[in-house]
């Protein structure tokens, strides 16, 4: 195995889910903040959807690990009747296989009761939700109808691929399709995205080199698996060991094309100077067309030209007409009359007036107030995968910063849900949900 040569402590690329290595990606980082805001808002239905292998499971398993005050049931893909069941056993409710649906209902009010008097929050998240039928859909959609005071007792997340969008909207069950609050479609990681997920696989693996892998594998890994984490995962794994194998300290764009040889057993597409090699010549003898049209063109133009200044009509000429010769009449003056027109006597320019010196006003420096003092609070933070920094205290607002977990935290001032804050120098605004406040001696345990 390559774990070994490259000195990995863990295999850095696993196909299962693994939230101890998340990557927190721009679409995963987008995905988690509409989801929490949802639960936290008790949205009541929401659809998690995405390729299979974008990393929804691992979604699903960090917010059972990261959410506050929640209790969450997670639900795989099980038979339609143990459906129910399963709910119950999640939530650690005492539930007989054999029970009616009604006695799952009544045993499952009595809890969110209970939890929702103590301030909590109840999630259910329901996996490959497009492989249940239309029945078990109908049999959810009661839970859509359970709430106190106007506040949904208990939050339903359905996570599956495109189909399970087209079963809620074609498949008669109109009333769930319309209480489904929030959608969240699961991209696609690009380039960049791609190279700093690999890096940080490998970091979390602790491998001795961090530059063992190339920046031209990235982007052969990235054109074949277009962003897709697992097949990510897929490629680089088999690009490492085909390194190991070859005793190469260092994955090259040779070691990924013979892993994805191995993968898929196909030939690779047709690479950039290879298609150039037979384009180029194409594109020369293109433009020399085009060059000997364009010189056909200048000289045709210019043989009409000449054509037509050969045949063109000479106009006659009218007879240039003589001027008429005048007499020239000489005039004679004096010579003490050219003196006085041309001898003109100097004209005497006055002299300005000196302009009064305006002696400069002293400005007296104003009086300087002192700002006042203000305490500045601290707080420390909950949330497991880190709390994200926004320049402005809205979910949709550019994140500028992440506050690590269990970091300490200075906080300005309070704008409703959020923290005005600041991390290494830069100032933005925490959700206060995962805030938890202390003073300025307080340590983070």
């Amino acid at each position: 195995m390559y774990i070994d040569f490259f000195g990995f402590r863990d295999k850095p690329f696993r196909l299962t889910p693994e939230p101890s290595a998340f990557f927190c990606s721009a679409p995963h980082d987008r995905a988690m903040t509409m989801l929490e805001y949802g639960i936290n808002s008790r949205k009541g239905f929401m659809l998690l959807y995405g390729l299979p292998g974008t990393g929804r499971t691992t979604l699903c398993f960090l917010l059972r690990e990261t959410l506050v005050n929640c209790n969450v049931s997670y639900v795989a893909r099980v038979p339609d009747s143990d459906l129910l069941q399963k709910i119950c056993n999640g939530f650690g409710i005492e539930a007989v296989h054999s029970s009616t649906e009604n006695e799952y209902f009544g045993a499952m009010m009595d809890y969110f009761v209970g939890e929702y008097k103590k301030g909590k929050n109840n999630l259910i998240i329901i996996d490959d939700a497009d492989e249940y039928s239309i029945d078990s859909f109908r049999t959810l959609e009661k839970l859509s109808e359970v709430e106190i005071e106007q506040c949904k007792l208990v939050q339903v997340l359905l996570v599956g691929t495109q189909e399970l969008c087209t079963k809620l909207m074609y498949g008669n069950v109109k009333n769930l399709s319309e209480r489904v609050l929030s959608v969240t479609e699961l991209n696609l990681l690009g380039l960049s995205d791609t190279a700093n997920y690999l890096q940080h696989r490998i970091k979390h693996a602790k491998g001795t080199d961090p530059e063992v892998l190339k920046r031209t594998a990235v982007v052969e890994i990235f054109r074949y698996s277009h962003g897709l984490p697992l097949e990510v995962n897929l490629v680089a794994d088999k690009a490492f060991q085909a390194a190991a194998d070859a005793k190469d300290k260092k994955v090259g764009p040779k070691h990924v094309r013979e892993a994805i040889k191995h993968i898929s057993g196909i030939r690779q597409p047709l690479k950039v100077f290879t298609v150039a090699q037979y384009l180029t010549p194409f594109l020369i003898f293109l433009v020399l067309i085009l060059g000997g049209l364009q010189i056909k063109s200048f000289f045709d133009m210019k043989f009409i030209e000449e054509q037509y200044a050969v045949n063109k009509p000479v106009a006659e000429t009218p007879e240039p007409v003589k001027p008429v010769e005048q007499p020239v009449i000489e005039e004679s003056f004096p010579e003490s009359a050219v003196e006085e027109e041309t001898v003109q006597e100097p004209v005497a320019v006055p002299e300005p007036a000196p302009v009064a010196e305006i002696p400069a006003v002293e400005k007296k420096p104003e009086p300087v107030t002192a700002a006042p003092v203000m305490e500045t609070k601290y707080g420390c933070i909950t949330a497991r995968s880190g709390l994200k920094l926004r320049n402005r205290p809205v979910t949709d607002s550019t994140v500028v910063g992440v506050a690590a977990y269990n970091s300490r935290v200075p906080l300005f001032e309070r704008d409703g849900d959020w923290w005005r804050s600041e991390i290494n120098g830069t100032e933005g605004y925490l959700y206060a949900q995962y805030v938890a406040e202390t003073n300025q001696d307080g340590n983070c345990e």
